[in-house]
């Protein structure tokens, strides 16, 4: 026993050191990174300082800063505007037919901060209830330019396995100008906490089925980090999501809204959900977006805020997120842009 006592002893005093060590590594990193927080928050003080003009405050010059912003050029302008006109076809198409929709995420920053899109975005992302948006997918079959589609993400090599399924609406002639559509659900809970916790085991549970569903059509995702859309399963894949709706028994009403259960599990976050009201009603076209005029949920700039922290500071970050749709614009759709009217 002495024997195995003294072979185990410096091998477990040595474990001890090293994990000491590393302790003691990650409390250094963590006071760097905290010390370098700290002095992009000066410089960044520092910088607006030296752009405000006489009488204006750091929020007025933020403000200013951003709006005189210059657009993106390029493909990217190319891609923004095709984008641009598809939502100003869906805004003329739910005016039309009396359905609400509202900006959110980058696209509401955009529109807030730049009054567009942000230079460097390159994707529209818009939100509504759900029978509003059963009601566009109605509307959309017979619409001769536009046309709406599921477009699933599989990747069995991500850890954690990740699926996504994800609406767009785009043009019929073209796959790089779209809009995605986040659909929104509603319960009566008075527990948002434990709700949220459901809500994302619904919506696991629901990816199952449709990984269920994909693999018995034997479908083949050509490439994992790029949605596809299969149109032809499209219906079916609708009825998957109103059976789980009424399973789990979201309706049509109630006092909090969720964002919808088709999107990713373990994407959905605390942001993803809110009481009604805070949402409700809308706020009629309050944000500028390349020339027109949109609807924002009733409390968008707390949305905001608790989504993306201070949403007037430029990110660490500053690329477009959809970087293989850069280059795979064609000669006709480039036509197509060019013979928009601003």
């Amino acid at each position: 026993m002495m024997r195995l006592l003294k072979r185990i002893l410096p091998s477990y005093r040595a474990v001890n050191k090293v994990d000491k060590r590393i302790k003691d590594l990650s409390g250094k990193i963590n006071r760097i990174e905290n010390q370098i927080k700290d002095l992009d928050k000066k410089n960044e003080y520092l910088f607006y300082c030296s752009q405000s003009m006489e009488g204006e405050s750091i929020a007025e010059t933020k403000k200013r800063f951003f709006l005189n912003m210059p657009k993106e050029d390029g493909d990217l302008r190319i891609i923004q505007k095709g984008s641009a006109y598809i939502l100003k076809r869906l805004k003329e198409i739910c005016d039309k037919n009396g359905i609400m929709f509202f900006l959110e995420g980058g696209t509401l920053i955009g529109a807030e901060r730049h009054h567009g899109f942000i230079p460097w975005d390159d994707d529209i992302d818009i939100g509504m209830l759900r029978e509003d948006f059963w009601k566009l997918w109605g509307i959309l079959k017979d619409d001769e330019e536009l046309s709406i589609h599921y477009y699933y993400m599989y990747n069995p090599n991500k850890i954690p396995v990740s699926s996504d399924l994800i609406t767009k609406v785009k043009l019929k002639s073209s796959d790089i100008f779209y809009v995605d559509v986040f659909p929104y659900d509603c319960v009566d809970t008075d527990d948002m906490e434990r709700f949220f916790e459901q809500h994302n085991e619904y919506s696991k549970e629901l990816h199952k089925e449709l990984k269920k569903y994909f693999e018995q059509k034997n479908y083949q995702q050509k490439n994992y980090c790029i949605p596809q859309a299969e149109p032809s399963f499209d219906n079916e894949i609708t009825e998957i999501i109103k059976k789980k709706l009424i399973e789990y028994c979201y309706k049509k009403s109630g006092n909090t809204v969720v964002l919808g259960l088709e999107q990713s599990f373990g994407f959905i976050n605390r942001c993803g959900i809110y009481k009604y009201d805070s949402y409700f009603p809308l706020i009629k076209e309050c944000v500028a977006f390349e020339g027109e005029k949109y609807y924002a949920p009733k409390e968008y700039k707390n949305m905001l805020n608790n989504k993306y922290g201070d949403y007037m500071c430029l990110p660490t970050n500053i690329q477009p997120c959809h970087l293989i749709e850069l280059a795979g614009l064609s000669d006709s759709e480039r036509t197509f842009v060019e013979q928009i009217k601003d």
